[in-house]
């Protein structure tokens, strides 16, 4: 539902160069596509990534990256712009890029050792 990306934007944020990044996310399900798009998570749950955040070399508070809104937390601007979002197969539809990294987060485990 879009949480690793808003991880990697983060990041780069943090080290100043989202802005010379371009991230794609895909999934399979466009309704998962969907509510990554929006960036809007429950804040009880986005408030656990805390601790994380502070064990990965956070440089500050997660908070400083999202704005609270009633029960939900919606990740800046700042780091939706970065991200491009689609629908995509990886079995059958073709590469749509050139990349430098290539991050398959809990992908692997939907496919078969054969």
């Amino acid at each position: 539902t879009g949480e690793e990306v808003y991880a990697f934007a983060v990041l780069l944020e943090e080290e100043g160069v989202l802005d010379r990044c371009n991230i794609y996310a895909t999934d399979l399900n466009e309704d998962l596509v969907a509510v990554a798009r929006m960036g809007s998570y429950p804040l009880e749950r986005v408030r656990k990534y805390q601790e994380a955040y502070q064990a990965a070399g956070g440089q500050g508070s997660l908070a400083d990256h999202y704005t609270v809104a009633g029960r939900s937390a919606r990740f800046n601007r700042s780091l939706q712009t970065s991200v491009t979002w689609a629908r995509h197969n990886l079995v059958s539809d073709g590469s749509f890029n050139d990349f430098h990294l290539v991050v398959c987060a809990n992908v692997l485990i939907y496919f078969r050792d054969s």
